[in-house]
């Protein structure tokens, strides 16, 4: 009997072992896979999740930066400077000319500069020379640039004469006024 129960145990052993490497293959070969697969699938639709939500925040930002970009296109149309043709130069000069007095500058010379074709516009240059005080000068760039957006100036000098502060100084404006093209194509072309 003794060798019945040894080989009894020897036999439950064997079966106990053969059990246990089948429930390893079936774990390893079966079910492992199955989990990593499901484990992975998660994880993907995790990121799936993620990207999804990234997406409809990247379009919420896109249509409201296009909302944006309309708005100021808009604007900058709206409050565009409206360059006028180079065809109005003297009417420019007189109303140069007439701003400068209002503002007390005593005009001596308007004289504009030969005309410098661009892609998009035109520059004219105007020099005006005369005399005036400072306070006066100020008050014309100023004024000249709420008038005139379309004018720049590009150099200005004043003398005065320190032997005698209540005489007015010299000035020299040098303005840019920029004007349309005078052909519908652009320079160059």
């Amino acid at each position: 009997m003794s060798d019945v129960k040894s080989n009894a145990w020897q036999i439950d052993a064997a079966a106990l072992g053969a059990c246990l490497l089948l429930t390893g293959a079936v774990y390893f070969v079966g079910l492992k896979p199955m989990l990593d697969r499901e484990t992975e699938r998660a994880s993907q639709q995790e990121r799936l999740i993620d990207l999804h939500s990234q997406s409809a925040q990247l379009a919420t930002h896109l249509n409201d930066s296009r909302a944006t970009l309309t708005r100021m296109r808009k604007k900058i149309e709206d409050s565009a400077i409206q360059l006028q043709s180079t065809a109005h130069l003297n009417k420019r000069l007189a109303d140069v000319t007439a701003l400068a007095t209002e503002c007390g500058l005593q005009v001596n010379e308007i004289q504009p500069g030969s005309i410098t074709r661009g892609e998009r516009y035109e520059t004219v240059p105007i020099n005006l020379a005369g005399t005036g005080y400072y306070s006066a000068c100020a008050n014309f760039l100023h004024r000249l640039q709420a008038a005139f957006p379309d004018t720049g100036v590009s150099a200005f000098e004043m003398t005065g004469k320190p032997a005698d502060p209540k005489q007015p100084a010299g000035f020299t404006f040098n303005l840019i006024w920029y004007a349309a093209p005078t052909s519908g194509k652009p320079a160059g072309n």
